[in-house]
């Protein structure tokens, strides 16, 4: 028998909305998308391209969670797919009650949604619901990784709220191509474990993974689960600064955007003290 997957789901909720047509305007710099036979995205005409078309057709589930390469530096990439899904659930009750305060406050349909997601946790109260922020404290809050320090590879906005003592999100992404424009509909998730996890979207570990190859290591980057206690590692928490084995300071060691870059065409071109770069950007340590 053929199994049918929930339209509820995390999963589908999380591709619909990467996929979902979050317009266009012809004074943006998305251009005229191109596609081939397949209906693949393959480029866009006098523009940059956006996010919604780039990811139609494409199987999130079945790409890597995370990518790194030092081709041009060191650049490592969370798919937020499988970053958001490991993190959130959907809340398809929670998502009703804001659907029902939307058409009550605003039946016309002419407000922005960042003013309906931030004017939701008051209707919460008055229906009462004891409504914070972060750890129970203060308000709710509304996030935007573009406005600092960030691995992702879409934009996220969201509200973060605590209700009742457990936490969730009415989360959009950016689908467009220019950031100030083109966010999805807001979705309700509840968050699954502690909600600062969700504040860190620059964090990134990268670690010589012995398994790759002989000696020298190729650097591969970690997500789940933890590498060998065996092999060196670096850790960021700002996207930039990558401390050796996680620690920072005087005497912490060599970060590792401080080492001199060498090209190499083998694995046997490798040589100490250098981080070492093929040509496919993979990393050498």
């Amino acid at each position: 028998m053929a199994t049918v997957q929930q339209t509820d789901s995390t999963e589908c909720v999380l591709a619909g909305m990467l996929a979902e047509n979050t317009g266009t305007h012809f004074l943006d710099s998305g251009g005229t998308p191109k596609f081939d036979d397949d209906g693949q995205y393959v480029g866009s005409e006098h523009g940059y391209g956006r996010q919604w078309e780039r990811n139609r057709g494409r199987n999130f589930e079945g790409e890597p969670a995370t990518v790194v390469n030092f081709r041009y530096g060191i650049e490592v990439t969370h798919h937020v797919y499988h970053w958001l899904k490991d993190r959130i659930e959907y809340d398809a009750e929670l998502q009703e009650r804001f659907e029902q305060f939307c058409e009550e406050v605003d039946p016309e349909h002419d407000r922005y949604w960042l003013d309906l997601m931030e004017s939701f946790p008051e209707w919460l109260r008055d229906q009462g619901h004891e409504v914070t922020g972060l750890y129970g404290d203060g308000d709710p809050f509304t996030q935007n990784t573009y406005n600092g320090e960030d691995l992702l590879s879409q934009v996220l906005q969201f509200l973060y709220l605590e209700m009742d003592g457990d936490a969730y999100v009415l989360l959009q992404i950016h689908g467009g191509c220019d950031v100030r424009g083109g966010y999805t509909a807001p979705k309700a998730f509840r968050v699954m474990d502690d909600g600062a996890t969700l504040l860190c979207n620059a964090d990134g570990q990268i670690y010589c993974d012995p398994a790759a190859t002989d000696a020298p290591g190729q650097l591969a980057l970690n997500g789940e689960p933890v590498p060998p206690p065996q092999s060196h590692s670096w850790m960021t928490d700002d996207a930039y600064h990558w401390y050796a084995d996680g620690a920072c300071g005087y005497g912490a060691g060599t970060q590792l955007e401080q080492y001199d870059r060498k090209e190499i065409e083998t694995p046997d071109d490798w040589e100490p003290g250098f981080l070492c770069v093929d040509a496919d950007g993979n990393g050498y340590c």
